[in-house]
């Protein structure tokens, strides 16, 4: 039987990568696979090298996108502190991942895509990438909130 934390690693690494092939296919970012399971690490396996682990290959995907290794810590740090602070002050509900992916989004999309690095943005493209990114979230919350769990035992 494998670890959870070599499972999750295994994760990390395969939704890299078909992160990686679908933006090489697509020519665009759709969907962000490695950021919804990075939000969610944070609240269910808040164990630091999972998420240091994410973090370098997030700054790896946009090394491959952009050029630029370290655009994404410009969302993440304020993620990763509103995530801590949420966890400690607020009682967790489904809905603190789903904020905190808005947020980023939004972020990445009009403030690093659209003013940093001058890439036109289009309504279209950012409803497609917020829609796809939540189904995904909801999918991947429903997942981990019973991770582990055998049965009706739990």
């Amino acid at each position: 039987m494998i670890n959870n934390n070599v499972s999750l690693y295994i994760l990390i690494f395969t939704l890299f990568f078909i992160d990686v092939s679908l933006f090489f296919f697509f020519e665009a970012h759709y969907l962000q696979l490695l950021l919804c399971l990075y939000l969610l690490c944070l609240f269910y396996f808040p164990q630091r090298y999972p998420l240091l682990f994410s973090i370098s290959l997030l700054a790896c995907e946009s090394f491959y996108y952009y050029g630029y290794f370290w655009l994404p810590f410009l969302y993440l740090i304020p993620v990763t502190i509103g995530s801590t602070i949420a966890r400690k002050l607020l009682y967790f509900t489904t809905l603190q991942p789903l904020m905190l992916l808005l947020l980023s989004i939004l972020s990445h999309d009009y403030g690093i895509e659209s003013y940093m690095l001058a890439i036109p943005q289009q309504f279209n493209y950012t409803i497609i990438k917020i829609s796809g990114t939540i189904i995904l979230v909801s999918c991947f919350n429903l997942t981990y909130k019973y991770w582990g769990r055998k049965g009706n035992r739990s």
